[in-house]
């Protein structure tokens, strides 16, 4: 499992990498039988995929933190609604995507309610909580799409 730097101009504080790797492999590796290990600290896309293709029984995991107003070209407001987690699972000797997706915290999740933080010193505990969650949710997304059924108990 590895992650993408964010891109300078993005307006993703690069912390933020560190924090979804660290939530991800930390909630992938709670199922029994699940041994998930962080690769190279920077992971391009293209690497990932010549990671998996030289895997012979591992998936790979790739992840990327994003800001969709900046992905648009705009000035980034840092608002917690504004960023993403994306994700995409390679399979081991083909690099077949096995699942993709990217999980929006807050007002675009499905199902999720969405509150407007005031902008004060607060924000950075607010938008450390949204990265965690939805670098928790892409986690849960990845179990799913490998058929992990979480039992809810620790790891042995």
């Amino acid at each position: 499992m590895g992650i993408d730097d964010p891109n300078a101009l993005s307006g993703v504080p690069t912390h933020f990498a560190d924090t979804v790797l660290s939530v991800c492999v930390h909630r992938l590796s709670e199922p029994a039988g699940m041994h998930v290990t962080a690769g190279p600290r920077s992971l391009s896309r293209s690497d990932a995929v010549k990671a998996a293709k030289a895997e012979t029984a591992r998936f790979v995991a790739w992840l990327q933190v994003g800001n969709s107003t900046s992905d648009t070209g705009r000035a980034a407001r840092g608002s917690g609604d504004e960023y993403y987690v994306k994700y995409m699972v390679l399979e081991p000797g083909t690099a077949k995507v096995k699942t993709s997706g990217q999980v929006f915290y807050g007002t675009r999740g499905v199902g999720n309610i969405g509150i407007g933080a005031p902008r004060t010193a607060r924000d950075a505990i607010y938008l450390e909580q949204v990265i965690r969650e939805e670098a928790r949710q892409a986690a849960e997304r990845i179990l799913s799409a490998l058929g992990i059924k979480d039992t809810g108990l620790p790891p042995a």
